[in-house]
């Protein structure tokens, strides 16, 4: 959502913008499709599992109360993020591209089984 509410100003003037957003958050919510679970494997994952000993120290540090050792703590990993930043935005917008795409062709192959039904029940 943070992602989509800085884009939103500059695509929403895309034909069929609206619909491929429709179309990837059906993706991302159907449990046909998975695709939360997908996107969650093939990017956010391995991001978290090389951010776990920095999540799990600054848990600590806050359970005692050290703020300054927090800061001292997220220096490096805010070089991190400014550096992977936008490698990670990136490949996230290929994946919603790729599954929007994926989601419009399920979409019309249902509508095209659904046609299909109706005219060998008529």
């Amino acid at each position: 959502m943070i992602a989509e509410s800085f884009a939103d100003y500059s695509v929403f003037w895309i034909p069929g913008y609206r619909f491929a957003k429709c179309g990837f958050i059906f993706w991302l919510a159907s449990p046909r499709f998975k695709g939360a679970l997908m996107l969650y494997d093939k990017c956010i994952r391995e991001t978290l599992k090389k951010a776990e000993p920095i999540i799990d120290s600054v848990s600590a540090q806050l359970a005692k109360g050290d703020l300054s050792a927090v800061q001292k703590e997220l220096a490096p990993a805010t070089e991190l993020l400014q550096k992977h930043g936008s490698e990670m935005f990136a490949k996230g917008m290929t994946a919603a591209a790729g599954a929007a795409k994926l989601a419009q062709e399920e979409l019309a192959k249902a509508n095209a089984n659904a046609a299909a039904n109706a005219d060998k029940k008529d």
